[in-house]
């Protein structure tokens, strides 16, 4: 008979299932940390989130501008001739402007000659029948809200309005 011969050598796994092994425990570390980030930022404690495209782009204000209270500072009143008119008609223009933050108050009034010298500009641009119309008030006041926004150099969303608190056509 044949001798049957006993093999007390300790079993190696074979070279494939050891490598694989290595590669699932290797490649699991890393989705583990990524699934608990999320699970934590998301779901238990949202707060810890990254903030939003809004706040990385630049707009860091606590509140919005919209949520924010405006400041009205008087330009003044505003004496013209209008194009067309020869020096028989004259327009009298009150000009009030809505901004924010309380800050630009300041500005506003330190460049308040120049806004005022460009108010005349403006509506000495403009003809009686225009002026006349509320479409042709209201495109005014953009105008003027546009003109005050490069005259001061800030952004559009801090000059809120432009308002005419006496507007008299003789």
């Amino acid at each position: 008979m044949a001798e049957q011969v006993e093999d007390n050598s300790p079993k190696v796994p074979a070279q494939g299932k050891r490598s694989k092994w290595i590669l699932y425990t290797v490649a699991m570390v890393p989705i583990t940390m990524m699934l608990a980030f999320l699970l934590v930022t998301r779901v238990i404690n949202p707060r810890f989130a990254p903030p939003p495209a809004e706040a990385l782009a630049g707009e860091t204000k606590e509140e919005s501008y919209e949520d924010q209270e405006g400041h009205l500072c008087q330009i003044g009143t505003v004496l013209a001739n209008p194009s067309g008119a020869g020096s028989r008609r004259i327009v009298k223009l009150g000009v009030l402007v809505e901004v924010i933050p309380k800050s630009l108050v300041e500005e506003v009034e330190k460049w308040k000659p120049k806004l005022h010298h460009q108010t005349i500009m403006i509506l000495s641009a403009k003809d009686i029948d225009t002026l006349s119309t509320p479409e042709g008030k209201s495109a005014l006041q953009e105008e003027l809200r546009n003109a005050f926004v490069s005259e001061l150099g800030v952004a559009p969303e801090e000059i809120r309005r432009v308002y005419f608190n006496d507007f008299v056509i003789q």
